[in-house]
């Protein structure tokens, strides 16, 4: 079996970035996959780092509506009407 071209430095130098920004996973996620690393530890290294990103946008997301939520019933509460646009 032949060996494909890879470096260990560029693959440890791109988890690095991402560790170090948050927001550059959001730029990632589209233009690399789990098999763009050759060392399999690299690969699950990123694969954990695309799950945790899923969740925690998941968590902004519940966050959102459950912050919307509660404005909602504390104007209710109030009896402010809601007027929709």
């Amino acid at each position: 079996m032949q060996n494909l071209p890879h470096s260990q430095e560029a693959e440890q130098s791109v988890l690095g970035c991402v560790l170090s920004k948050e927001s550059l996973i959001a730029d990632m996620i589209h233009n690399l996959t789990e098999s763009d690393f050759y060392n399999p530890v690299h690969q699950g290294i990123y694969n954990i780092m695309l799950k945790l990103y899923n969740i925690f946008e998941v968590l902004k997301t519940n966050s959102k509506s459950n912050a919307l939520d509660k404005t909602i019933a504390i104007i209710q509460t109030k009896k402010v009407p809601i007027t929709h646009s």
